[in-house]
């Protein structure tokens, strides 16, 4: 993504989050997105967490879901890591 795009999701808490889209990938089929949550609208972001959720379109939008599944979080978060750690290495070697 070249400019930064942003999306504000409703936890499960009724609490609002405001995200930045790091990342929207496909993986085994499925469309995911990484997460960077700011916290509330108004709130300081000095606690941002990294959110991975599943991507999925309903009657034309964009529709944010957890990934409640264990095993199927697992697979995409070490996916996620082995690109991070492919990134890091190239931007290592044209360091060098």
């Amino acid at each position: 993504m070249e400019s930064e795009e942003w999306v504000t999701l409703t936890g499960e808490d009724g609490v609002e989050h405001v995200c930045r889209i790091l990342s929207v990938f496909e993986f085994e089929d499925r469309q995911y997105a990484l997460l960077l949550d700011s916290g509330p609208p108004g709130g300081t972001g000095d606690e941002s967490d990294t959110v991975l959720m599943r991507l999925n379109e309903k009657d034309g939008e964009a529709v944010f879901e957890p990934v409640d599944d264990d095993a199927e979080f697992r697979r995409v978060e070490a996916y996620v890591k082995e690109a991070i750690e492919e990134l890091v290495d190239e931007d290592e070697e044209q360091a060098d």
